[in-house]
């Protein structure tokens, strides 16, 4: 495989989990969620992943309700390192507050196979 931006050649194969040596990024934001600009209550995200194969990965779930000009969560309560022995892994972040647009983000960083299978989401609209 070539790289445009220095001229190296690389050998592609499925067992590497780096780009280079680099760690992959791997960043997957959602369609806005809003339901005629009523107030959502957002419970809980569940994501189930395929993993393994290399280091641990980190799973970081942040929002925006402004568009995607800022973001926020991130942190301790909204950050999950996936296990390194499964092949399969579920990850749930619960109290994600209310909007009346909502836009997530899921950034999924380390050296292992790393696929996001699923995603679910509780959610209910309310006045209060």
């Amino acid at each position: 495989v070539g790289d445009f931006s220095n001229g190296n050649i690389y050998q592609m194969d499925s067992g590497i989990y780096t780009d280079a040596g680099q760690t992959i990024t791997c960043v997957r934001t959602l369609p806005h969620l809003c339901e005629q600009r009523l107030r959502q209550f957002f419970s809980k995200l569940q994501l189930d992943l395929e993993t393994g194969g290399g280091a641990a990965l980190t799973i970081v779930v942040e929002w925006s309700d402004d568009g995607g000009t800022a973001w926020v969560g991130g942190g301790v309560n909204f950050t999950y390192t996936a296990s390194t022995t499964k092949k399969l892994d579920r990850a749930a972040f619960w109290q994600l507050g209310s909007s009346d647009d909502r836009v997530f983000r899921i950034t999924i960083t380390g050296n292992a196979r790393k696929a996001l299978l699923n995603l679910y989401l509780d959610v209910f609209t309310g006045i209060s």
